[in-house]
């Protein structure tokens, strides 16, 4: 039978809560679980005892392990079987404690009906005197509403002890519990860390929602304001933040393992874009150096370039020949120092008139490569290198390996390393729009929420997306790992 819920007029609610049944309940499975567990440390102390005939390695390991393990779980018998017996005497002394209460309730119910019904005063004619006989009823009256108030007061006495009695021996019993559970087997490492991840659940995952939107602001930031490495490094830091958080909900049991994935998902991007720009400017190097020797080989195979070649290299004779040196140096010493300063501003002068030859021979017989890609990085805009997956880098080489292969369009060298820059460049669009349609597609359906201590503070979902958070949840380990 359950207690009652109106506790008029000694209380607001129940003042000596608990089921009693259920400790009882509770008690016997912890009985009945001491009992299993000693089972169990027979069997293992029998293998740790075994006297047969098995050989090898493995024996004595066993012995050894099955020995340590009956000594750990033989002091939680202990724990067990205190734990029952502190129930097993707590329900006589909760059923004593409710007992006393109920009847200090149906006292002091009594006592307030007849209050109710005695405070009322009697409707006489105050134009004529008072008789014997209502004189006499008023003292009876009065009498009995001074002992329904002594009533009251007792019962409220009768509980007060009631509610002692129930918190000493709580307190008792608790303190039993206490001392029984204190018996030298620790909880592992694990089990302090998965306490400490359930208690502060909901600030872990108001961090990692906040480090995972700051990633994916300055994400988009990076996109179409090129050069701002830190950004792309803060945008790690906060990715990789946010993997550590996720990823110790998910072992304790309180997070998805699909927020894992796509945290890791981020970082995998990340890193899979600077890997193919790292790629990317190998392959444009190889490419620009194919194409120097190739421009090379055009200006040693034309007449115009032949000459180019030789004037380049008669400047260099006429402004390193020792024999002009040694004569400016001779009229010096002899006194015609402004006779020798006009031979080296003449060779000076004939020198770089060569020079300028050369040069303009040369480029008029193949441009060189700075020529080509001279015009390459003007016109780009914010939405051309969002394309690039933010790296204004990439849009430039491959405008450099375009111009190359638009210049050298019958070289199969370069044919090749301009289609495995495409590839590299095609991987790096990947890596880029993958990590940024699933991050999207992430913050869109799966909304944004905080939590707090108590439960959501803030929930945001658009509707429809329902689907998506319970696919999450099904990515849930309940209980955690281990």
């Amino acid at each position: 039978m359950g207690r009652p819920t109106d506790w008029t007029p000694l209380a607001d609610g129940d003042p000596v809560p608990g089921d009693p049944g259920q400790v009882a309940v509770e008690a016997r499975h912890l009985s009945t679980v001491a009992q299993e567990i000693q089972r169990q440390v027979t069997r293992l102390r029998a293998i740790a005892n075994d006297h047969s005939d098995l050989k090898g390695q493995y024996v004595e390991k066993l012995k050894s392990a099955a020995s340590d393990v009956a000594e750990s779980l033989d002091k939680v018998v202990g724990r067990y079987q205190k734990v029952s017996s502190a129930l097993t005497r707590w329900v006589p002394e909760l059923e004593y404690a409710q007992a006393e209460s109920l009847k200090a309730l149906t006292e002091a119910q009594e006592a307030y009906s007849q209050q109710l019904r005695l405070g009322q005063p009697t409707m006489r004619d105050p134009s004529k005197p008072e008789t014997d006989q209502q004189k006499q009823a008023d003292r009876r009256r009065q009498n009995s509403l001074n002992q329904a108030d002594h009533d009251l007061a007792a019962a409220r006495t009768r509980l007060n002890n009631a509610i002692n009695h129930s918190n000493t021996n709580a307190q008792d019993r608790a303190g039993d519990i206490r001392h029984a559970i204190d018996d030298g087997v620790a909880d592992s490492w694990w089990d302090d860390f998965k306490d400490f991840v359930d208690r502060y659940a909901w600030l872990i995952k108001d961090i990692c929602t906040v480090l995972e939107v700051i990633a994916t602001i300055l994400a988009v930031i990076a996109l179409f304001i090129p050069g701002l490495n830190v950004i792309v490094i803060l945008a790690i830091a906060a990715t990789a933040l946010a993997l550590i958080g996720r990823t110790m909900l998910a072992a304790s049991g309180d997070g998805s393992w699909m927020d894992v994935a796509l945290d890791v998902l981020a970082l995998a991007t990340f890193g899979l874009g600077k890997l193919a720009g790292s790629l990317m400017k190998g392959t444009f190097a190889a490419s620009e150096d194919v194409a120097k020797g190739l421009i090379q080989a055009e200006r040693d195979s034309s007449m115009l370039g032949k000459a180019g070649n030789l004037a380049g290299r008669t400047a260099d004779l006429v402004q390193n020949n020792p024999l002009t040196k040694a004569a400016v140096s001779f009229l010096d010493r002899a006194g015609f120092g402004r006779l020798g300063e006009g031979l080296a501003g003449l060779t000076e002068k004939t020198s770089g008139l060569l020079e300028k030859v050369s040069a303009a021979a040369l480029e008029k017989a193949s441009p060189s490569l700075e020529k080509t890609l001279a015009t390459v990085s003007e016109g780009i805009k914010p939405l051309h290198t969002a394309l690039y997956g933010g790296e204004k880098e990439s849009l430039i080489l491959a405008r450099k390996i375009a111009a190359i292969s638009a210049r050298f369009p019958e070289s199969s060298e370069i044919a090749q390393l301009g289609s495995k820059f495409t590839t590299q460049l095609n991987y790096s669009r990947a890596a880029f729009g993958t990590g940024a349609v699933v991050d999207q597609w992430d913050k869109w359906a799966g909304g944004f929420g905080l939590e707090g201590p108590g439960g959501p503070v803030a929930d945001l979902h658009f509707p429809g997306t329902e689907f998506y958070a319970r696919f999450k949840e099904s990515w849930k380990t309940e209980g955690g790992l281990w």
